[in-house]
Formats: C-alpha cells, structure tokens, sequence
C-alpha cells in the first residue's frame, strides 16, 4: 500500500470533472430551451440543490411559453 500516482491523480480528475460537468452541460441546454438563464443549469452539478432546482423547474412558467399562454393575437 503505497501513494497514490500522478497518472492516478489525473485520471480521478477527469472523471470528477465529467461527472460534474455533463449534468451542468444537460442542465444549460434545457434552461435556455425553456427560457431560463442557461447559467441556472450549473445548479444541477449540485447533488441536493439539483434535485431543487428540478422541482422548482417543474412547477413554474416556463418563460419559453409564456407567447402561447396570451392567446391570439389581432395582426390585422
């Protein structure tokens, strides 16, 4: 049982940085298609305030279809 290697080190590190950062990346694409800031989908990397921001996400207007909620409009 000795030390852990640098090669070691990196390889932990990039897994790390792609598990926190795929659901960032995920999360950033559906906050702008719903009409969100993008930058709300980082909230998702977060473990417990992920699942919040889901939750909140869920249950509020979504910004991207508010245009539809106004009902027709008289274009003339």
């Amino acid at each position: 049982m000795g030390s852990v290697s640098i090669v070691h080190s990196v390889l932990i590190l990039l897994i790390l940085g792609l598990v926190l950062a795929l659901p960032a990346w995920f999360g950033m694409r559906i906050a702008a298609r719903a009409g969100f800031a993008p930058a709300s989908g980082i909230l998702l990397a977060i473990p417990i305030v992920g699942i919040v921001t889901m939750w909140v996400w869920a249950f509020r207007r979504w910004p991207a279809l508010e245009h539809l909620s106004s009902g027709p409009t008289d274009r003339g």
